[in-house]
C-alpha cells in the first residue's frame, strides 16, 4: 500500500516543526528552554506556560502522527538518494564504457590482490554462474586475469592485469572528486553533522537488515 507523507496538525500553522521539537520536553531546564522558546514567538507569560504544561503532556495521537510523518519522510529521502546513486553508477559506467556490474567487480579488488570466483559472486550476491560470465567479460578486456591457485590446483585465483590497476584508479579518482564536489554543495560548519547523521542511519539500517535477515 502506498502511504502519503502525512501532514503535522493545522493547528500549529507554519511553526508545527519547532512545537513538535517542544513535545519531548520533560525536564525543568527542558521546559525551561521551551517556555523561553515559546516566549520568543512573541507570547505572553501565562500562554506560553500552558502550551509548555500541554507539551510536555504529550498527546499519544499526535505522537503516533508525527512518527508517520517522519517514518514517510525518512522512506521519501532514502528513496530519493537512492535514485541518485542508480543514477550515478550509469554515469559512471559510459563514462569508463563499462557495465555497473563490470565496475561493481573491479572495486571489489580494493584491499585485495586476488579473490576466487566464488568469493566474487559471494560480494556481488550473484550466482556463481552469473560471476563467471563478469570475471570473462572483463578478462577479456584486459582488466582482470586467471592464475591457478598454488595451494589447490581446482581454483583459479582472480586479481587485476596492470591496465586493470589504472582503471580502478581511474575510477576512484572520479568517484572522490565526486564526494569532493558533493561536500562543496554543503556548508563547512554543517558536514560534521551530516556525516555523524549519516553513521546513525547506515547503523540503524544495518541493524535492520539484520533482523530482516534472521
Amino acid at each position: 500500500m502506498i502511504t502519503r507523507p502525512l501532514r503535522p496538525p493545522a493547528r500549529y500553522g507554519f511553526m508545527a516543526p519547532s512545537f513538535f521539537l517542544f513535545m519531548y520536553s520533560s525536564s525543568d531546564s527542558d521546559s525551561a528552554s521551551g517556555r523561553l522558546a515559546i516566549k520568543n514567538f512573541g507570547l505572553t507569560n501565562h500562554f506560553a506556560d500552558n502550551i509548555v504544561h500541554r507539551m510536555n503532556n504529550v498527546n499519544p495521537q499526535i505522537d503516533v502522527r508525527l512518527v508517520e510523518y517522519q517514518a514517510n519522510k525518512l522512506q521519501e529521502l532514502i528513496n530519493e538518494m537512492n535514485n541518485c546513486c542508480q543514477e550515478r553508477i550509469y554515469l559512471e559506467a559510459k563514462m569508463f564504457g563499462l557495465p555497473p556490474s563490470e565496475l561493481k567487480c573491479l572495486a571489489l579488488f580494493d584491499g585485495h590482490r586476488y579473490l576466487t570466483a566464488m568469493t566474487v559472486a559471494g560480494k556481488l550476491e550473484v550466482a556463481k554462474s552469473r560471476a563467471t560470465v563478469i570475471i570473462d567479460n572483463l578478462v577479456r578486456k584486459g582488466l582482470l586475469q586467471r592464475a591457478p591457485d598454488p595451494n589447490d590446483a581446482r581454483v583459479k585465483l582472480v586479481s587485476l592485469t596492470p591496465k586493470g590497476q589504472r582503471k580502478v584508479r581511474e575510477i576512484e579518482e572520479f568517484v572522490f572528486h565526486l564526494h569532493s564536489q558533493l561536500l562543496g554543495q554543503i556548508e563547512a560548519s554543517q558536514r560534521p553533522n551530516i556525516i555523524s547523521a549519516l553513521e546513525v542511519l547506515r547503523s540503524a539500517m544495518e541493524s535492520i537488515k539484520a533482523q530482516l535477515q534472521v
